[in-house]
């Protein structure tokens, strides 16, 4: 009986809780803001995103726990709610910090891979030296070959920043001697283009990764 009155207050706390943070998203962008007000309701917008992720997973383990076809299984003497809910977000805690921070390595190891090769090319570009062979060679460090043989690792040139990096490589290489203007400007694209991998290398080391709806909503709606 505590347990459903239990779980009844906390589907209101959860609806409750939606309520306030669609509210929250249709405003935070809203331009006639401060940037500090924008930042804060932001910041709540992430933070009442991440409790009804935890409330409705703990709701499902509430439903999980106490259903008789899965006692047997799943079965949990704890009678105190609050001592439920510490045992399962502690466990939850553990459980998405590991595996989305492995998730989270495989594709920074593409970025570090990546910046790295723009490091090594971007001397030559400077110069305005022919790459082809240096393009040749990337290719090759990024192939399946090398990668999964030496490595243990993916292929990454199907990757969508790679192939956006070597298109850029190759529309230089094409058109270096012919014309300088153009090639410069492509350049630029690629030092541009190096910022923006880093900035994605570093938005993965943010806290807020390890929340799944904040996951989900930078996909969706790309905030």
């Amino acid at each position: 009986m505590l347990d459903v009155i239990a779980a009844n207050l906390i589907l209101q706390l959860l609806i409750f809780l939606l309520l306030i943070n669609l509210i929250i998203f249709l405003l935070k962008d809203t331009k006639s803001y401060s940037f500090n007000t924008r930042f804060r309701l932001n910041f709540l917008f992430k933070l009442l995103s991440y409790l009804v992720e935890v409330l409705f997973i703990f709701l499902v383990f509430q439903w999980i726990v106490t259903t008789s076809q899965f006692k047997i299984l799943f079965g949990y003497k704890e009678s105190s709610v609050l001592k439920r809910f510490i045992d399962f977000f502690t466990v939850y805690q553990i459980f998405i910090f590991i595996v989305l921070n492995l998730y989270d390595s495989l594709k920074k190891e593409i970025f570090l891979s990546l910046l790295h090769q723009i490091d090594f090319i971007q001397p030559y570009l400077e110069k305005n030296k022919s790459i082809h062979l240096e393009i040749q060679r990337m290719e090759r460090k990024a192939s399946y070959s090398e990668r999964v043989t030496k490595h243990d690792d993916i292929s990454i040139l199907e990757n969508e920043d790679y192939t956006k990096f070597f298109k850029y490589l190759k529309e230089y290489e094409k058109i270096r001697e012919e014309d300088s203007k153009e090639a410069s400007d492509i350049v630029s694209k690629i030092n541009d283009f190096k910022i923006d991998v880093l900035e994605k290398k570093e938005r993965l080391d943010s806290l807020w990764n390890l929340s799944l709806i904040a996951r989900l909503s930078l996909r969706v709606f790309n905030k």
